[in-house]
């Protein structure tokens, strides 16, 4: 039987990725942003990637439709333990692809709040206080670091790992973020082939 495959087009430009250093093992970690972040991820098959040098990585998958706001969300798990997807990743071990038109503002807004924490103004509004002690207990139990990346610039310029420079970017630094920015997109691409395949199904 067919899968049904989201109401979207996945493309470079509506494309945003959050790359996450953790201690949480993938099922968990999907479980904290389900619950911090009203998701509704849920298992998917593997996918495999080929590296380079031809090696097979096998990537466990959990992805979610928004059908409100048409977004697409896809957790990709980077084995860095038993063999990385690519040496740019082995600091990372989840990868939060975003594919929707505001894909942008949803990925800004989810890395603000991992890494500043959630701003609560108003001590009466009950929402947001619960979600700011929701994101701290996710950040504090396991996520060491989150990063952006955005296709949508040239040479991986929409990124935070640049964000800190004013000036010039060190050529080593920007080396590193086009080396990632490459490995991302060929991560992305694998994606939207095997779902295809499975849109064949």
């Amino acid at each position: 039987m067919a899968r049904r495959r989201p109401e979207i087009t996945l493309n470079y430009s509506d494309t945003q990725v959050l790359l996450w250093d953790t201690r949480y093992v993938n099922y968990d970690f999907v479980h904290q942003l389900n619950e911090v972040f009203s998701l509704s991820l849920s298992c998917d098959p593997e996918i495999v990637y080929y590296t380079e040098d031809g090696r097979e990585v096998n990537c466990p998958r959990y992805s979610y439709y928004d059908e409100m706001l048409k977004l697409l969300y896809v957790v990709i798990d980077n084995p860095v333990a038993t063999g990385s997807i690519d040496p740019t990743l082995d600091y990372y071990d989840k990868v939060l692809f975003i594919a929707g038109r505001d894909s942008h503002e949803v990925s800004r807004r989810i890395h603000h709040d991992m890494v500043f924490g959630v701003e609560v103004d108003d001590p009466y509004n009950i929402r947001l206080g619960k979600l700011s002690a929701e994101v701290a207990a996710f950040r504090d139990g396991g996520v060491i670091q989150v990063d952006y990346l955005g296709f949508d610039a040239p040479g991986g310029a929409d990124c935070s790992l640049l964000s800190s420079f004013t000036g010039t970017v060190p050529s080593k630094v920007a080396r590193h973020v086009k080396a990632l920015s490459e490995c991302l997109q060929n991560l992305f691409q694998t994606l939207s082939d095997t779902m295809e395949m499975e849109e064949l199904d």
